[in-house]
């Protein structure tokens, strides 16, 4: 449009390089025209280097006074924190993944971490979710699979337990049905290295609402 600002396509001309993805977060290495920089961002993943790219990007882009929290982004990053988005408290990690997009993204980070297994999932998916494809990403790295219900989940978006566990049973997978939320929680734990809660804002908000977690893992 007129008078817009120039286009950037980062993936292009400055995307995040040296990525590497440990369980402390993500450090990588940006071109920018200021010089090269080396970052490390505490959220996990290897999608969140260029998510950082982009915020800075468009702190640059707004200029004063946000071009300064660019310009200071090694020592305001180690303050970026997003609840419930690979977050870990010792050997549990809650994400809000809720679609196969967002599934893909969290089982790439399983297989970059090498976390300890075995490796159990809880997990509830909203009914106008694509559950079968998220379902399809996770059992490729879940030991045993615990679904459940979500207390907050709205009656007329919850999911068919028993259409879920079909669908699972039917290849084979290992998986368990608790409707009961609470004892879900205790059986997912059970026998587990790692234990994984995910497939929406429901399930891992009213886990962290029940279990004592306090303070990330570093």
């Amino acid at each position: 449009a007129a008078g817009a600002a120039p286009v950037r396509v980062l993936a292009d001309t400055q995307p995040p390089e040296n990525v590497c993805v440990g369980r402390d977060g993500t450090r990588f290495t940006l071109r920018t025209p200021g010089g090269v920089r080396h970052l490390h961002t505490p959220l996990v993943g290897r999608h969140q280097a260029m998510n950082t790219a982009v915020a800075l990007a468009m702190l640059e882009a707004a200029g004063a006074p946000y071009a300064a929290a660019a310009r200071d982004a090694e020592t305001m990053l180690s303050h970026v924190s997003i609840p419930g988005r690979f977050q870990q408290f010792g050997d549990i990690i809650v994400d809000v993944a809720h679609n196969p997009a967002g599934t893909a993204a969290l089982c790439h980070t399983i297989e970059l971490l090498h976390l300890p297994r075995p490796l159990t999932v809880l997990l509830t998916v909203l009914r106008d979710k694509d559950w079968r494809g998220m379902m399809e990403l996770l059992s490729q790295h879940a030991d045993r699979i615990v679904l459940t219900a979500p207390p907050s989940v709205p009656a007329d978006r919850a999911w068919v337990l028993d259409e879920a566990a079909a669908f699972a049973h039917e290849r084979g997978w290992n998986v368990v049905v608790e409707r009961d939320f609470d004892r879900a929680l205790e059986l997912v734990r059970e026998g587990a290295a790692t234990t994984l809660i995910t497939g929406s804002f429901h399930t891992v908000g009213d886990a962290m609402a029940r279990l004592p977690l306090c303070s990330p893992a570093a």
